[in-house]
């Protein structure tokens, strides 16, 4: 029997200096293929089929959202692990090939935003709402990249990933 979990954390508004930050700590924590989440508990582990994290941004406020799924007999110890990743980002620093494989994946995610016309106006519907500008997006994205140090990931995860105040829904 397989399972699916979701736990979520309260997160700043889209708006805020701390939105971007964090949705790179979010990124480096599950939101691809080399990030913490999928390295450590579905490669190394095995505990899961697949697992991910991602922030959706409201003026008000933002959800961190972590999902999975796992055998019946591993979730606890999928969200055990999760917690445990949690605090990790929040008090061990980034290795500088992480950090680098990071920055080349925030990098990248900027290309996708333009990959089809479908994706280009998802885009636009994200950020038009938030008064963004369009033409400043890019830019400033790519260079939040490019000086995206490890302190600034460790800033934002101690600030906003409390295992403590993880929200979970086990279905299964």
């Amino acid at each position: 029997m397989q399972a699916s979990v979701s736990m979520g954390l309260p997160g700043p508004g889209r708006l805020t200096d701390d939105f971007v930050p964090v949705r790179n700590a979010v990124t480096a924590l599950g939101g691809y293929f080399g990030s913490r989440l999928m390295t450590s508990i579905r490669e190394e582990k095995g505990l899961t089929y697949g697992i991910g994290a991602y922030l959706l941004g409201y003026t008000e406020g933002s959800i961190i959202t972590i999902g999975a799924q796992a055998d019946n007999d591993y979730i606890d110890r999928v969200i055990e692990e999760t917690a445990n990743e949690l605090r990790r980002l929040g008090t061990e620093p980034m290795k500088d090939d992480e950090l680098h494989r990071l920055r080349q994946n925030l990098l990248s995610s900027l290309v996708d935003i333009l990959d089809s016309p479908f994706s280009i106006a998802d885009f636009y519907k994200s950020i038009l709402p938030f008064g963004i500008d369009p033409y400043k997006y890019f830019a400033e994205r790519a260079t939040l990249a490019e000086t995206l140090t490890a302190d600034t990931i460790l800033e934002s995860s101690r600030k906003y990933f409390d295992p403590e105040l993880l929200r979970i829904s086990v279905v299964g």
